[in-house]
């Protein structure tokens, strides 16, 4: 039989299997999966992540418009694994030459096939304990099942009768044999209200829209009952028992819709739950349920504590500490997440297995690549650890070192000083000096704080609406004095907007709670040392009880809910240290400096005793370096003149203008790693643990990928990408600085050094090379546009490109790989379609689809190049887009504004592609291929 082409269509099994590796059909299947991948994560911000899951990933196919059928998920990766498979056998082969192709290729086998079964045969509970409770039986969040029993409705002891609702429609029936009952379903709702009588009995239904987060939902139906010659009509609503006025067996029958129960092999006895939280915060710092554990065949009576990160794990099941509540009654009840998983080890082995496939060929394609050049690893030492770049000042260094208490972590004054600056005035700096003379200003002589303008206003409708006199432009600072007048109205709009749901804020409103906040805690501020003032009482209204200068230390360190003090929680008359408190306001008033360093240093001894082994003297004076350095403000300058001094080095004195582009880029880089470097020693943990240190790594990371990349024969291409790309990412880094304080502590799940080390900085590693290829990618197409004859820069160019890109899918992959292997610790999901997962994995899939689409002829260099240009775009949506959902597991907070230059930086690369493109294709239609393109 011929094809309407007029080949023959292959009719042999091996000849379909042949057709069937083509590369062709691995890039569609990529696609697919890209776009399957981001239409399932936008569609969860409306509808959720448990119909996303149901509609998109693990679907067959699904309809659109209700008639256009479209493949979902399911269906593209049982496509891709026919794929594999004929590639393996027709394409591939099982040469030593291809180890490195054949390994990554069988691990994503493997892989397919344990993601099969994991879907199929594992099942996800919750298990819920109050303590002195025992429990054997899990509860679904998300799936209800229909539940009859005969005997006391309330009674443990009873045998029941459940079926899963699942296929519940109208007219769907199912039999009862062993209750001599027949059910069948008159109307069903996933989520719905009740409509009860006046004796508040239910007798209907009124559906309503299906909720986003599944435990959200209430189910409910109604049902006909038939017993042998006789009919009830029941109406269930979730988790309400209803007795139906019939009898078996001299019994009388009960009904729940309920959700879905699974029984356990083992029972748990919840002995203690434990909850920590952060000093002085809200912050959790960890959960854990001491359990005993009893299982029929042995274990009887052993002890087990379950806390986040170390789940209890038996047999095929898993136990995971989810959560805790504390009911009205003052009781306390721990959520356990139990999941049931045969094939919990395969996504293990098999990413293993593909990570070091993909290594083998990384490793083989640089070193064939750099026959003629040095290639290998570069090696660069820190040494840059000169101490501060500015004198020190010798009337307030010794107070800036004071230790204060915030949001659970014990910081030198000096860095609460620039927190509170930048969030009044968007700044961390006073008149030409750092924070904390402003600080001092404020804390020792308040009267003379209130004349300074250090409150910013961007929208000066707010001055309009209080009453104020505007001043200057309309983005100004102001002064406390000048909007004191304006207080009282402040504080009554302020009330009446904070009722409102943030969503249904203004924008104006919203700036108006924002100032209210501000001239609250500077009015607490200000009134810090009011208890030197004689007769002054002091702890006695909530203005002075949550006072932000936590600056005394609790004298038994350790307690549960450990709590720092501020001076006004002390009686006046009472401990050393409101003497020297007073000792210290009073030499500063006096302008007696040698009385203030003495009584600043006698505090400063004092407080460490109290506080022990928590307060660390180095990591504090370290810190206040670090404030005093600002290596990331610097290293904005050394980056952004090393790239503008490498374009003048194509004008005029080229080989100096270049030699200082590039001691500038290594000065840039070593500032860099020093200012990363000094963040892990204060905080002791790993150097990317929110937004804000992700971008300073990938900045970090960027810079020594293109430090690499000039040292190893592509020259200017390195430096000018690598200064490029460290210089916006400070600069986006430098927008999340403003909120504060950049270095706080971490929620329970996120708790773990190892596993933040282990995911957070590899992914970042892969991000940092998607992102750096794509500024190359930049370059390559306007090197095209311009210059297309010099096909030896262009391949010098693309080279290096494709070297970086590879690195990016590497790392992108251990990363995302990484980060499943944390969840499956943190809370038994391996995958689950959050929508931070879901844009990790789309940056992997394009990244893979753009050699595979290389590979099989659809583009050459400058396609690939577009492709690395789109993959930065598929970056900043996996970093920030997730946001805008809203939803998820990994919605970091937003600052405002982000949004609207998201969408920007994604138009002007849209119309950079388009331009560009169009500039092309004259040159296709003109000479046929590009010069210089090859495959």
């Amino acid at each position: 039989m011929d094809s309407p082409t007029g080949k023959k269509w292959p009719t042999r099994p091996v000849d379909l299997l042949k057709q069937a590796a083509s590369l062709k059909i691995t890039v569609v299947c990529l696609l697919a999966l890209v776009i399957l991948v981001i239409w399932g994560t936008v569609y969860q911000a409306e509808f959720g992540l448990y119909p996303a899951q149901q509609k998109f990933f693990y679907s067959w196919y699904f309809l659109v418009l209700g008639v256009i059928p479209l493949p979902g998920t399911a269906l593209i990766f049982c496509l891709l694994f026919i794929n594999l498979v004929s590639a393996l056998f027709f394409r591939i082969g099982f040469r030593l030459a291809n180890l490195g192709n054949l390994i990554t290729h069988t691990g994503i086998l493997f892989l397919l096939v344990g993601s099969f079964l994991t879907f199929y045969f594992s099942q996800e509970s919750s298990l819920v304990l109050k303590e002195g409770q025992t429990g054997n039986v899990s509860a679904s969040s998300h799936l209800w099942e229909l539940a009859i029993w005969t005997g006391p409705g309330d009674s443990a002891e009873r045998d029941v009768f459940a079926v899963d609702t699942a296929g519940f429609k109208p007219g769907f029936a199912v039999d009862f044999p062993d209750l001599d009952l027949a059910v069948t379903v008159e109307t069903f709702f996933r989520n719905c209200t009740p409509l009860k009588a006046a004796d508040q009995t239910i007798v209907d239904l009124q559906e309503k829209p299906v909720e986003p987060e599944a435990e959200d939902n209430r189910a409910g139906g109604i049902f006909m009952i038939r017993p042998a010659g006789a009919g009830y009509r029941a109406v269930l609503f979730a988790d309400e028992i209803v007795q139906a006025p019939l009898t078996h067996q001299g019994r009388p029958v009960f009904l729940c819709l309920r959700n879905k129960r699974f029984p356990l092999p083992v029972s748990l006895t919840l002995k203690d739950f434990k909850a920590t939280f952060y000093p002085n915060s809200a912050i959790p710092r960890s959960f854990s349920s001491r359990v005993t554990l009893q299982s029929p065949g042995g274990d009887v009576g052993r002890d087990v504590v379950i806390s986040m990160n170390k789940p209890l794990r038996y047999r095929d099941y898993t136990f995971f500490q989810s959560s805790y509540f504390v009911d009205e009654a003052g009781d306390e009840y721990t959520v356990l997440s139990v999941v049931k998983n045969r094939g919990r080890l395969l996504p293990y082995i098999s990413s293993l297995w593909i990570f070091a496939g993909l290594l083998m060929q990384f490793l083989k394609k640089l070193l064939v690549s750099k026959k003629r050049g040095t290639t290998g690893l570069l090696l660069l030492g820190l040494f840059f650890m000169t101490g501060p770049l500015v004198a020190q000042v010798e009337d307030i260094s010794a107070f800036s070192r004071v230790a204060i208490m915030e949001q659970g972590r014990i910081k030198p004054l000096d860095t609460f000083a620039e927190n509170i600056l930048k969030q009044f005035s968007g700044q961390d700096r006073f008149q030409g000096q750092p924070a904390i003379y402003w600080l001092a200003r404020v804390l020792f002589s308040p009267s003379q704080a209130l004349d300074d303008r250090v409150f910013l206003l961007t929208n000066p409708e707010v001055l309009d609406a209080i009453g104020v006199e505007r001043r200057g432009k309309a983005r100004e600072r102001y002064s406390f004095s000048q909007l004191q007048g304006g207080y009282a109205k402040l504080y009554s709009l302020a009330l009446a907007a904070s009722k409102l749901e943030s969503r249904d804020r203004s924008f104006v409103e919203n700036e108006i709670i924002a100032l209210y906040n501000k001239l609250y805690v500077f009015q607490q501020l200000a009134a810090s040392f009011d208890f030197i003032q004689e007769g002054q009482q002091t702890g006695q209204s909530s203005f002075y009880r949550d006072m932000p200068l936590t600056i005394i230390p609790p004298h038994t360190m350790g307690e549960k809910n450990e709590r720092w003090l501020n001076p006004h929680d002390i009686p006046a008359a009472g401990g050393p240290e409101i003497s020297l408190l007073n000792d210290m306001a009073g030499s500063y008033q006096r302008a007696d400096q040698p009385g203030f360093d003495r009584a600043v240093q006698a505090f400063n001894t004092l407080i460490q005793k109290q506080a022990g082994e928590r307060l660390r003297p180095n990591a504090i004076a370290l810190e206040v370096t670090y404030n005093r350095v600002a290596p990331f403000y610097r290293d904005k300058f050394f980056y952004g003149f090393a790239a503008l001094c490498l374009l003048l080095s194509f004008i005029a004195w080229k080989k100096w203008f270049y030699r200082l582009a590039f001691l500038l880029l290594c000065t840039g880089f070593l500032l860099h790693l020093w200012g990363t470097v000094v963040r892990v020693i204060i905080r002791q943990r790993p150097p990317v643990t929110n937004l804000y240190e992700t971008f300073l790594f990938t900045g970090l990371v960027a810079v020594l990928l293109g430090l690499v990349l000039e040292l190893t024969g592509k020259r200017h291409t390195g430096l000018f990408t690598g200064s490029l790309a460290g210089f916006i990412m400070l600069l986006i880094a430098g927008k999340y600085a403003l909120d504060g304080d950049t270095m706080g502590m971490l929620v329970a799940v996120l708790d773990s050094n190892f596993w933040l080390s282990a995911h957070v900085i590899t992914i970042i590693l892969g991000y940092a090379g998607i992102v750096l290829s794509g500024f190359i990618g930049h370059v390559y197409i306007i090197q095209r546009l311009f210059s297309p004859g010099r096909t030896d820069s262009l391949k010098n160019t693309f080279q290096g490109l494709y070297a970086i890109q590879a690195f990016g899918l590497l790392f992108t992959f251990l990363g995302t790989v990484l980060g499943g292997i944390w969840a499956d610790q943190s809370w038994g999901r391996f995958w689950g379609w959050d929508p931070k997962e879901n844009g990790a994995l789309v940056i992997l899939l394009w990244a893979a689809l753009l050699f595979h689409a290389r590979l099989a002829g659809w583009i050459r260099e400058t396609g690939f190049a577009f492709g690395t240009v789109i993959g930065v775009m598929a970056v900043a949506l996996a970093w920030f887009g997730v946001n805008l959902l809203g939803v998820g597991l990994h919605a970091y907070g937003f600052t405002s504004g982000v949004a609207r230059w998201l969408f920007l930086f994604i138009f002007i690369e849209l119309l950079f592609i388009l331009f560009t493109t169009l500039a092309l294709i004259p040159g296709y239609r003109g000479r046929g291929r590009l010069s210089g393109e090859q495959r």
